[in-house]
């Protein structure tokens, strides 16, 4: 399983070294580090850019296809994500112990994990030169869970390492995206809740979405979209396919976090504008 995957590459790999590859000369890191991420970037200094570029082609446009890979990529993402989970368990735990309810832990720790948070973050999460490998405005070019990709599997390539220092790194990354969720009530809620939808479809939760026009063409023309996930629907028509889309995946959401959807023993948690889907419902029906 996952957590073997993980025990087992620990295991295979050595100690990173404290600085990684020469500097270049003149170059000062100590200055350059955002605050509370120097380990990280330190243990990222070893990180080789290409092996973490998701299959959008438009990532990383300089690097060849035989030396990209974005299927193992996103592989090395799935572990990075569970490592990041914990991590900012972790740290929600030492920040505010047994505090919180329940709702208020799910909600906090899917903002810390979003992928729309990884995009606006890049900057500080990610060396110059994988930063220059992401297209521009990412985020609201709807590419956001490509930006996690990258983020999730150099935390994995982080951890590979081994050692203490792998294992500081990651731990300081946790306290920085959750530092960066409670910033403000909203500083990482779902704004693309289509985006959203079909990342979770793309990783096992059982949904889709489709949409039509209706009625005359432009520009009195509407459309209609349908969104289904994890056994809920909702529908919407809006005056642009795009916000019909937005509005019935919202709508879904919506209906999830209220108890709809399969009977499977788990409970969306967190708000529709950022849910947290249970185990189970990445589960196919028996």
């Amino acid at each position: 399983g996952p957590a073997a995957a993980i025990s087992g590459a620990r295991r295979r790999v050595a100690t990173p070294r404290a600085m990684g590859p020469a500097d270049a000369p003149g170059e000062t890191h100590e200055q350059a580090f955002p605050p509370g991420l120097r380990t990280w970037h330190l243990a990222l200094r070893d990180v080789p850019l290409a092996r973490i570029l998701p299959r959008d082609a438009d990532f990383g446009p300089g690097v060849s296809d035989q030396e990209r890979d974005g299927e193992t990529a996103e592989r090395l993402a799935f572990f990075g994500d569970k490592l990041l989970n914990s991590a900012v368990a972790s740290a929600v735990y030492e920040r505010h112990g047994l505090a919180l309810s329940t709702g208020e832990m799910s909600t906090l720790v899917a903002r810390a994990r979003s992928n729309q948070l990884f995009a606006k973050l890049l900057p500080k999460l990610l060396r110059e030169d994988m930063v220059a490998a992401t297209p521009a405005d990412a985020a609201r070019r709807g590419r956001a869970h490509s930006a996690g990709t990258m983020v999730e599997a150099a935390v994995f390539l982080v951890f590979e390492k081994g050692g203490d220092a792998a294992s500081a790194a990651i731990a300081e990354v946790g306290f920085f995206l959750l530092a960066e969720a409670a910033a403000g009530p909203t500083a990482s809620d779902v704004t693309n809740h289509k985006g959203t939808l079909v990342e979770l479809v793309a990783k096992g939760v059982p949904g889709s979405l489709r949409s039509k026009g209706l009625g005359p063409q432009a520009p009195d023309q509407e459309f209609e979209a349908v969104a289904k996930l994890d056994g809920a629907s909702a529908s919407a028509r809006a005056r642009t396919k795009r916000e019909a889309e937005q509005r019935a995946a919202r709508g879904v959401f919506e209906a999830l976090v209220s108890g709809q959807g399969r009977v499977h023993g788990g409970r969306w948690a967190g708000t529709p504008d950022a849910p947290v889907a249970p185990p189970q419902a990445f589960e196919p029906d028996e």
